[in-house]
């Protein structure tokens, strides 16, 4: 009986220890977001089920707004506060379906499964204002952030491959960027024949 019980501890400290490492390997260790790697694999499930079953889902990429200001001026512990707040608001506005990235620095991703169009679109203003009206606390003084965002959905054009989704999401939250921040931009045909020419002559010049 104490061998079995031995052996029964054994196998689920193993079991233990084997979570642990997957969850580290998947997951960045600050704000225990998923991460990119994770991001790329996931995003190529939803691809495949949208092509498939025909399954929707939204993409949306979000950068904190002047987030190297907020380093300069306080510090990169206060940063890390920022970057953990920031996360926690994404991880409360999601479903129970739907994943939450940190896909490196101060960018986030959402994967948003089966969701309409407009929930998604409904869903990144909701998030932008909630970014922009919480306070950040440091000692006696407090700041505010704000985060710019590209949207992708999946019925708005076909996209087979994730590098070229993640693109696209990410030319979306430039155009944010350039346009006075603190919005969302969707994804739109336009960009996607740029990235269509990108690598067209990227192919030709080989």
């Amino acid at each position: 009986d104490n061998l079995e019980t031995t052996v029964e501890l054994r196998t689920l400290h193993l079991e233990n220890a084997n979570n642990k490492l997957k969850y580290m390997a998947s997951h960045d260790p600050m704000t225990g977001l998923r991460n990119r790697l994770e991001l790329e694999n996931d995003i190529e499930d939803a691809i495949e089920h949208n092509l498939q079953k025909g399954a929707p889902y939204a993409i949306l990429m979000f950068d904190i707004d002047w987030f190297k200001k907020v380093n300069d001026e306080y510090g990169h512990d206060v940063g890390d506060m920022v970057l953990m707040e920031v996360s926690a608001i994404l991880r409360d506005s999601i479903r129970g379906n739907d994943k939450a990235f940190r896909a490196g620095g101060e960018e986030f991703v959402l994967l948003l499964d089966r969701i309409t169009y407009e929930d998604s679109l409904r869903l990144a203003q909701k998030i932008r204002k909630l970014i922009k009206s919480h306070v950040f606390k440091v000692g006696k003084e407090a700041f505010s952030k704000t985060i710019s965002c590209g949207l992708y959905y999946s019925s708005l054009f076909e996209v087979r491959h994730v590098k070229e989704v993640l693109k696209l999401v990410d030319i979306a939250l430039y155009e944010s960027k350039e346009n006075g921040r603190n919005r969302v931009t969707v994804v739109n045909k336009s960009m996607n024949l740029k990235i269509k020419q990108t690598v067209e002559s990227v192919q030709d010049s080989d």
